[in-house]
């Protein structure tokens, strides 16, 4: 290059302005690196992954064929049935390892001895896949969008020391209908009933999505809203005291809280057995649920009256809203 001036291939050397060399003058000086790849970790990763979706895209169609247990690969999932069991499937990331047979099976068996009574609501099959990735001491949920996936933790077969130390916390605080269990399978039992409580909620507020009503604390959808939502005082609930009430001088005496309607998910601790039913209407129900589904003639009334709702709703006879 002449000095201040930059070769162009049809009008020859080109004065450069002051702007222009400054330009060059830059580029002389700034170091220039032939290094353009990404480090080294991420580079594996990203080949990692395209390595893996290349693999999924070419291997679509049954995986695995063994103790009754059938797994198909669709997109980056893997779709696990279990013989005998339609009324259940498995849908879990690929890149989680399978359980093992007697998992699936143990689970398949719970959900089905659960849905058996509600032949509408068993038609639709469930949805369940076991995480590892469930965070702190959640044993389990539920998606709210469709086809509200039910997640059951790993830890409740693999750490069973931690989940039985849980599951003592819980019974001494009456945390839940669930933490009356005495083992570890009855334990897992009641967990997988609560959830698939939350995905029968879920699927009657579905069917009356725009059936809606306002109350004084919530949407009501459904029926099942309108049982968790329907106003009843604390007294009636079951508890019989309160915190005292400060009368003011000329003042008519007030009014006990026990005695001031809530919605029923409020104050309904079912039989004082479920603190954690009173934290929504959704653990409500399903903790109502539970307690029908597991103690039957010896559940409390409000067992009783949310296993009666799903029959009513998902039970013989049962139609799905037009």
């Amino acid at each position: 290059m002449a000095a201040g001036k930059v070769h162009h291939w049809k009008h020859g050397w080109i004065p450069l302005d002051a702007y222009a060399r400054a330009v060059v003058a830059r580029k002389r000086t700034e170091k220039v690196t032939t290094d353009i790849h990404p480090p080294a970790e991420a580079l594996k990763r990203a080949k990692a992954r395209q390595a893996r979706w290349t693999h999924l895209q070419e291997s679509q169609g049954p995986l695995t064929s063994s103790d009754g247990i059938t797994s198909q690969r669709i997109g980056g999932f893997r779709v696990t049935k279990v013989d005998g069991y339609p009324e259940v499937r498995f849908r879990e990331v690929v890149d989680f390892a399978p359980r093992p047979p007697e998992q699936y099976r143990e689970v398949a068996k719970v959900a089905q001895d659960v849905l058996k009574p509600y032949p509408r609501a068993a038609a639709d099959p469930l949805e369940i896949s076991f995480s590892p990735e469930l965070p702190g001491t959640v044993m389990a949920d539920t998606g709210i969008g469709e086809p509200h996936r039910v997640r059951v933790s790993t830890r409740m077969w693999d750490e069973p020391g931690e989940t039985m130390a849980a599951l003592t916390d819980m019974k001494t605080r009456h945390w839940g209908v669930f933490a009356e269990a005495n083992d570890l399978e009855s334990f897992r039992r009641d967990v997988i009933t609560h959830e698939i409580g939350h995905v029968l909620h879920n699927r009657d507020e579905d069917e009356n999505k725009y059936n809606g009503v306002f109350t004084t604390t919530t949407i009501s959808k459904g029926e099942i809203d309108q049982f968790t939502d329907e106003a009843v005082t604390p007294r009636q609930a079951g508890f019989t005291s309160a915190a005292a009430q400060v009368r003011k001088p000329g003042t008519a005496p007030p009014t006990s809280p026990l005695d001031v309607p809530k919605a029923r998910w409020q104050v309904d601790t079912l039989g004082q057995k479920s603190a954690y039913a009173t934290t929504n209407k959704y653990e409500y129900f399903a903790e109502a649920f539970l307690d029908g589904t597991i103690n039957g003639s010896k559940a409390t009334d409000s067992g009783k009256r949310a296993v009666a709702l799903v029959g009513k709703i998902f039970g013989p006879g049962s139609e799905k809203p037009q």
